[in-house]
């Protein structure tokens, strides 16, 4: 089976460059799109479909008459090559696809810019290590092309991404505005609901792009952009490598040793092209992630964002299945879509707290409440946090408060967990201690690290590879202490302003002791069940039936689960880390659980929508407001 159109993929930096420096490692970063910023108020800015991204993108233009000399400077280019441009409106409707631009035209359109005095300073020190094939790779239609090259140019320097971003947070939140005004008028059906609009979220809309089915997708997302998880917290630094680059969505693509183990199928910008560093941070998975889900959206996909799924239940006598109800995050309005499928794509959820103890329950509970509600104000005493909100919290605090967090703590830090999620505040606070130009010793003073999680040395050593290598010497120096065991329950201390903390051991005794710092990182829990509890009343593992199909990269057949409820198969899907699926050692969830749902969409939800007559069916997003 054949899509319709190209992946509209981003590729690797630097293939195949001019310049000769093909590693991405090699970028200069700069400061500012100097010239080229100012085709964020034309070129980029008139991409932008909402006046309110318009004006975001063109915030950081410059300022004179560099848009109409770029407009200038592309026109003689484009005359030469045969276009009929006579005027500035006229090139506009060509970089606006109205008409067909080439593949040889975008490569002479970033040559010209490198060639002009007036443009190639900034803009050049980026652009120029991104050959014309390099900027085309994995996509094979102008359309896409031309998105990746003006995504690319705005989210690659770290002082237009945030201007990107913010743009495309506000249009997206313009486009949902549309689409919640149609759905407030009646029920419309669409053949597929989409909930989650991160990485999973984002590669099933481009795969609907790609096989002609992107009007019968809608993607539900309770972020601005896509970016709940990896966009917030921000500083979680992956243990997955980006090497190389992006190879491909294709089997061909295992065959590359070098390939990226952070794919983004579909979106115009991978991971490596906003950070060439062997382990990216969450903030470049989440921004390349809202890239892509913002590049369907413009491709045609209707996208709902700060929305949230309250509810699907079962309904009979109706054109769809199934009956999704949705939330407005802002104004609590109610709206809701017909579907005869639906698939799980929430990713990782929210932190889990598997204690039995109420109280303790409560107590962490009161704790994230004062976190979240105080953000980065409440760190310098802030007894008990959750990994993940720790690092939400630490994106905008002053490095003072993050020191604080160990400093004024009352006493020892004790990390509960032994994931990736446990190691992450560790280097976040080391990187911040390092530049104030302290050590962790001296950081720490008297206190120690108390670590409730690994079980062995031998668990040490093989927790403490790749990025988190550098937490070793903490380990042999003394400055953490394994506890052994298993947390039973924790409570405010009556006087200390400690955490009273009681571990389970091995032989069933418990260990009490204080802590005046408490991190959590005991794992993630879906959203799944409170969605879904008009269909499953208790959603349990076991309800979670594997959909086999062809991998040819992977032993397991399994693509992803389907739900199933006594006896009953629903066609409500979960992919993705929803999905409950396993992946295989040394393997990233980007790479594994991404080949998984191409495979899905291209052997079972493809085939489903093309045995259906959906030519009269209305469209949630108009042709003329996807532009």
């Amino acid at each position: 089976m054949r899509p319709v159109q190209g992946t509209g993929a981003g590729g690797s930096a630097g293939a195949d460059n001019d310049a000769g420096a093909g590693d991405a490692a090699q970028l200069q970063e700069s400061e500012a799109l100097g010239a080229l910023r100012g085709v964020s108020g034309s070129a980029v800015g008139r991409r932008f479909s909402a006046g309110a991204a318009r004006a975001r993108a063109a915030a950081g233009a410059s300022a004179g008459g560099e848009s109409d000399h770029l407009l200038d400077i592309l026109g003689e280019e484009l005359t030469k090559l045969g276009y009929d441009v006579s005027t500035h409106d006229d090139v506009k409707r060509l970089l606006t696809l109205e008409s067909p631009l080439s593949d040889g035209a975008v490569g002479t359109l970033r040559s010209r810019v490198l060639e002009d005095p007036d443009l190639r300073g900034e803009a050049g020190a980026k652009l120029r290590h991104y050959s014309a094939e390099a900027l085309a790779k994995g996509v094979s239609n102008p359309e896409d092309r031309l998105l990746r090259l003006e995504m690319l140019m705005l989210a690659a320097p770290e002082a237009t991404r945030a201007s990107l971003m913010g743009a495309i947070r506000a249009d997206l939140q313009t486009r949902s505005e549309g689409i919640r005004a149609r759905l407030s008028e009646r029920e419309f059906f669409i053949p597929q609901v989409t909930i989650g609009g991160g990485p999973q979220g984002q590669t099933i809309a481009h795969c609907a792009h790609e096989f002609g089915f992107a009007d019968y997708n809608l993607v539900v997302d309770a972020s601005s952009s896509g970016d709940g998880n990896f966009g917030s917290v921000r500083m979680h630094l992956l243990n997955s490598e980006t090497r190389g680059g992006y190879a491909g969505s294709d089997h061909a693509a295992f065959d590359n040793p070098m390939r990226s183990q952070n794919p983004l199928h579909g979106s115009p910008v991978q991971v490596e092209d906003l950070n060439p560093d062997l382990y990216p941070t969450a903030a470049d998975i989440g921004d390349a992630a809202a890239i892509g889900l913002y590049a369907a959206s413009r491709k045609g996909s209707p996208v709902l964002v700060n929305t949230v799924v309250t509810d699907i239940e079962e309904v009979e006598g109706k054109q769809g299945r199934y009956r999704v109800t949705m939330r407005d995050n802002a104004s609590g309005q109610t709206v809701h879509v017909l579907t005869d499928q639906v698939i799980d794509a929430t990713g990782l959820g929210r932190p889990s707290v598997p204690l039995k103890d109420p109280t303790s329950k409560a107590y962490i509970d009161e704790q994230t409440s004062r976190l979240t509600t105080m953000r980065e104000r409440a760190l310098p005493d802030q007894a008990v946090m959750h990994s993940e909100d720790m690092l939400r919290a630490t994106v905008d605090a002053p490095d003072e408060h993050v020191l604080d967090i160990v400093r004024a703590a009352p006493g020892d830090i004790t990390i509960v967990g032994w994931g990736d999620s446990s190691k992450t505040p560790l280097l976040r606070i080391r990187e911040v201690a390092e530049n104030a130009g302290l050590s962790m010793r001296e950081l720490l003073g008297d206190r120690k690290i108390v670590w409730i999680g690994p079980k062995s040395r031998e668990d040490i050593d093989n927790g403490l590879w790749g990025p988190y290598a550098g937490l070793k010497p903490y380990f042999d120096e003394g400055l953490v202490r394994v506890q052994p065991g298993r947390l039973e329950t924790i409570a405010a201390g009556e006087e200390t302003g400690q955490s009273e903390l009681a571990v389970r051991n091995k032989d069933g005794s418990l260990h009490k002791l204080q802590s005046g710092r408490v991190i959590l990182a005991m794992g993630m829990k879906s959203a799944s069940a409170n969605f879904m509890s008009k269909l499953a009343s208790k959603l349990t593992p076991e309800m979670k039936v594997p959909v086999h199909g062809d991998d040819p990269a992977f032993d397991d057949s399994a693509l992803c689960t389907r739900l199933h409820v006594d006896g009953k198969a629903h066609d409500v899907f979960f992919v993705g880390m929803a999905s409950g699926l396993q992946r295989p050692s040394h393997t990233s969830y980007l790479e594994f659980f991404g080949w998984k749902t191409r495979q899905f969409y291209d052997q079972h939800l493809a085939p489903k929508l093309e045995k259906q007559d959906l030519t009269k069916l209305e469209k949630l997003v108009p042709n003329e407001a996807a532009a």
